[in-house]
């Protein structure tokens, strides 16, 4: 949508809902959250040998899609009114150009995340979260550490630190996209949580299961309730972000899928959450989803360089029909390749290197 000339001012009715990119992000963060406890939980190990292996699964992908971005940059491709003149997808100002060391150094060493204002977008705009991934890599075996002595005096602190950083500063602290990790605590907070109540299930601490109906009738009526306002107002064509209640509702809706799956020893859930997320081509894609957000905006930069004119010419509606048909099936056939190629090779090649010299 972006790339077919979408703004915040065009997107608008029903169309600001997949419009709505950010809200996918929130839940990718709470996900991370609860993942990265899993994966600590399970796997004793030293902290070299868990930040290698982190190291080695982020950086090769990331690594090669910037060096792709940068390379554009330094072609001074995509420059507004230069040798650009489509949807604005990439940043292109003529004033990052004077910072050239500062956004090589820090793309580099993945901390991107800290350049002010739309720095952490410079070279591949999705990249801007893999920095706050690497961010929430770097500390998150002390954040296990806490809540493993008391999770819910770890879990207070935080949110007694996020009301303080609201009440004091509660724009984003450097940047727009919020793309450090004191930003976006509240998702990864709410991943930690979730992942306690899990490790509580499966340890067999709670064994009776009535609660986990209440509370999906709870978080079904906040969402709603939350939704309400948003729903009004595009039924009548106006637009506006998803409430953050969406994003964090759809998690926990998981979550507790999750919850009663274990809860009742099930190998395998009738429940419709359950058949969706193991259908079998969204399992192929989440394998690739790494892949997928890197390489999109690249490849669709790509084709907006050649066709940005003929895609403002024709309009935001038939130029999306246009790019869906020809770019979605690209960028998924590219990712199944950089998976493969570049995804795999590095996480074994990380394996092997813990294997080898960071043994326990």
């Amino acid at each position: 949508m972006w790339g077919s000339g979408f703004t915040s001012r065009t997107a608008t009715g029903w169309w600001t809902v997949p419009f709505a990119g950010g809200a996918a992000v929130q839940v990718f963060i709470c996900i991370s959250g609860f993942v990265i406890f899993l994966l600590l939980s399970q796997k004793k190990q030293n902290y070299l040998n868990y930040i290698t292996k982190r190291f080695f699964r982020l950086y090769p992908l990331f690594f090669v899609t910037t060096l792709l971005g940068a390379i554009l940059f330094f072609l001074h491709l995509g420059i507004y009114g230069v040798n650009y003149h489509g949807p604005g997808v990439f940043v292109r100002g003529a004033e990052y150009y004077q910072h050239k060391v500062a956004l090589i150094l820090s793309n580099i060493l993945m901390f991107q995340g800290f350049l002010p204002k739309l720095g952490p977008i410079v070279f591949n705009p999705p990249s801007w979260s893999i920095s706050l991934e690497w961010q929430f890599y770097l500390v998150a075996p002390i954040f296990f550490y806490l809540f493993k002595k008391s999770w819910i005096k770890s879990s207070l602190i935080i949110l007694g630190f996020i009301i303080l950083k609201e009440q004091l500063h509660a724009e984003p602290i450097l940047n727009q996209h919020g793309a450090t990790l004191a930003d976006q605590i509240v998702p990864f907070l709410i991943g930690m949580t979730s992942f306690q109540f899990y490790k509580e299930i499966a340890d067999g601490n709670l064994h009776n299961n009535e609660w986990l109906h209440v509370l999906k009738g709870i978080t079904l009526l906040i969402v709603i309730y939350a939704s309400i306002p948003m729903i009004v107002v595009l039924s009548h064509g106006g637009g506006m972000n998803m409430p953050w209640t969406m994003s964090y509702g759809i998690w926990i809706w998981v979550l507790l899928t999750i919850l009663d799956r274990i809860s009742n020893n099930k190998t395998h859930s009738i429940s419709l959450t359950s058949r969706m997320l193991n259908c079998e081509l969204l399992q192929w894609l989440g394998k690739r989803s790494y892949s997928l957000y890197l390489v999109h905006q690249l490849i669709i930069f790509v084709f907006l360089l050649i066709c940005g004119d003929f895609v403002i010419r024709i309009g935001i509606y038939k130029s999306l029909f246009l790019e869906v048909c020809i770019l979605v099936p690209i960028i998924i056939i590219v990712a199944n390749y950089t998976y493969s190629l570049i995804e795999v090779p590095g996480i074994e090649f990380g394996r092997k290197l813990t294997s080898k010299y960071f043994r326990k």
